[in-house]
């Protein structure tokens, strides 16, 4: 029978919508068998033009609060 260790997690998720925003905030952080970990704090935006072409833009950073390690992502799409 396999032995799994014991783990002690924590989560919340928040959102507010206010007419066209959307801002939504998602926590996490463990405590167990390799000791305590914090996610990665991450925040995006899309912004959507409502055009014929359907046009839009989506950019999204994060930052991994143990090593200091950093991701930068930017799209554009259009029909």
């Amino acid at each position: 029978m396999p032995h799994y260790d014991l783990l002690q997690q924590t989560s919340l998720d928040l959102q507010v919508t206010r007419g066209d925003w959307l801002a939504k905030m998602e926590l996490v952080h463990r405590d167990g068998v390799e000791g305590r970990s914090t996610a990665t704090v991450a925040v995006g935006g899309r912004l959507t033009f409502n055009d014929v072409q359907d046009t839009n833009l989506l950019a999204f950073t994060a930052i991994d609060t143990d090593n200091g390690s950093r991701f930068l992502s930017v799209e554009a799409d259009r029909r």
